[in-house]
């Protein structure tokens, strides 16, 4: 992955300021991500996001994997502030915020309506997104037209030369269970309009029809993915990581504790300088937001 220098510094300077208010803690082993501000015991928060400059977190908050909104918290004063409501989200199941690698765009999935004039109740999930304007809000969510189909699609990551990674249901899946859930990629056509070519499914080095979520690097050199129900994983969904080689992706490796455990992991997210890991846990009961330094990938 590459960023420009001031703003890794910067994401740098942030995130060390974080791990020095929560002293003591091992970079090597899962820690809390900003306990008692994102991360609480009265709600489930999932799939952080660090804006590139490290100043903005992206999550979602939700009661019992119930309808999920999108918050943001600021860090200010060397902490993290009350997180707020992005407006965009708070009315439909809005999941997976993933920034562009520039943090102009904000992609996630969404059961929300098509049209204006669609008011059928969805329960399926399409990808979405939303520019950051020049007055630093969001605009008007779009609908990715040509990748969304009728199945679930969600999890949506975009990587530096504008490939969609995704994760769906649709026809065309690899695995041997009811009903499969693949990583799929579609090569870029317009990013700015949001146009995308017909999607492909990764294959099976990735994909066995378990997948639940999908985060790529920018540069497209590593992939991780979660998997529920795995005939390998501790317990619900795990972690897992593939490299690429020579233009390839490599089989999938399951990620050892304490990265996962018995419990749920999954939403996983490498800050943009590379450093660190956010993911998914219960291990506590309840979903919160983990971190964890993105060394402990190469440790097997």
């Amino acid at each position: 992955m590459r960023m420009p220098i001031r703003a890794a510094c910067l994401t740098s300077m942030v995130l060390s300021s974080t791990a020095g208010a929560q002293a003591g803690i091992s970079t090597l082993a899962p820690s809390l991500f900003a306990p008692g501000v994102v991360s609480t015991p009265d709600s489930g928060e999932a799939f952080g996001t660090l804006t590139p400059n490290g100043r903005e977190f992206y999550f979602t908050k939700h009661q019992n994997f119930a309808r999920h909104h999108i918050m943001v918290t600021r860090f200010a004063l060397g902490q993290w502030t009350l997180p707020e409501l992005v407006p965009i989200s708070g009315t439909y199941n809005d999941r997976e915020p993933r920034l562009s690698s520039d943090g102009k765009r904000l992609y996630f999935s969404s059961n929300r309506p098509i049209t204006a004039a669609d008011t059928a109740r969805r329960r399926d999930l399409d990808l979405w997104y939303s520019d950051r304007q020049s007055n630093g809000q969001w605009s008007t969510p779009r609908h990715i037209e040509g990748v969304s189909s009728d199945a679930n699609d969600f999890s949506p990551v975009v990587t530096a030369s504008g490939t969609l990674y995704f994760i769906s249901s649709r026809a065309g899946a690899i695995g041997a269970v009811d009903k499969p859930y693949n990583v799929w990629r579609a090569r870029a056509v317009d990013v700015a309009k949001g146009v995308w070519a017909t999607p492909e499914n990764v294959g099976p080095a990735v994909n066995a029809g378990f997948e639940t979520n999908v985060f790529v690097t920018p540069d497209e050199s590593l992939m991780l993915v979660s998997r529920d129900g795995a005939p390998d994983g501790l317990g619900g969904d795990d972690l897992y990581v593939s490299r690429k080689v020579n233009g390839e992706w490599q089989q999938l490796r399951h990620l050892p504790a304490p990265i996962n455990s018995k419990e749920y992991e999954y939403g996983p997210a490498i800050s943009a300088d590379g450093r660190w890991l956010f993911f998914t846990s219960h291990r506590t009961g309840n979903g919160d937001i983990y971190r964890i330094s993105a060394a402990a990938l190469d440790r097997k």
